[in-house]
């Protein structure tokens, strides 16, 4: 069963038949999407404090057991300089998640594909981030770290400005926009992200109205 838990630490969140949510160190409920996982989090902000959307894989955890974050930075491999320096050129110096500068000394090399999500270890799956950025993608691949936060961002701005009737256009252009590019160039790179807000933007579009 893949899909995606809420975790801090070795804790994670459970989500009880009669919804009440709970913490455990052994059981966890696993959430098919990430946008799912995230609307608990935003949901319950109290009881879900300090936790955050991690994929899982439960094949692959029970192949091997529990490891802290810790013990995953020892076994990783250290690069060399050289290999440092590739990676921040081919990047032109700039951050792969915010796109902002980044100093090489400050630079950190962020797995595009998890190791924990069967990444691999070599420099075709590394590049170049903040700290700051790589910590706050934590374990989620590049694709499902962009839905998360694109998720984010459109609720609060929605919750923020529901009533504003310029949101309102802004939801009925957007849609209007995503609709027409996710149909007419579906074999471009970008549709799958124009899918992913398409459908976030038909759901705050319809939150509108209510």
């Amino acid at each position: 069963m893949k899909g995606y838990v809420l975790r801090k630490e070795q804790e994670y969140i459970v989500v009880e038949p009669t919804g009440k949510i709970t913490k455990s160190t052994k059981n966890r409920t696993v959430f098919p999407d990430v946008q799912e996982a995230t609307s608990l989090l935003l949901r319950a902000t109290a009881k879900t404090k300090g936790f955050v959307v991690q994929a899982y894989d439960s094949k692959d955890f029970a192949e091997r057991k529990e490891v802290s974050d810790i013990q995953d930075i020892v076994k990783r491999k250290t690069y060399s300089e050289d290999v440092r320096k590739l990676i921040y050129h081919q990047c032109k110096g700039r951050c792969k998640i915010c796109g902002k500068p980044v100093d090489y000394e400050d630079m950190t090399l962020d797995h595009i594909i998890p190791l924990a999500s069967g990444g691999r270890e070599d420099v075709s799956n590394l590049q170049c981030t903040h700290m700051e950025c790589n910590q706050a993608k934590g374990r989620l691949s590049s694709d499902q770290f962009l839905e998360m936060i694109t998720n984010i961002f459109l609720y609060q701005m929605h919750i923020r400005h529901r009533k504003d009737r310029s949101w309102r256009k802004i939801l009925k252009q957007f849609l209007r926009f995503t609709k027409k590019n996710v149909n007419e160039r579906n074999h471009r790179k970008c549709d799958g992200f124009l899918s992913v807000v398409k459908r976030i933007f038909f759901q705050l579009f319809h939150l509108s109205r209510t």
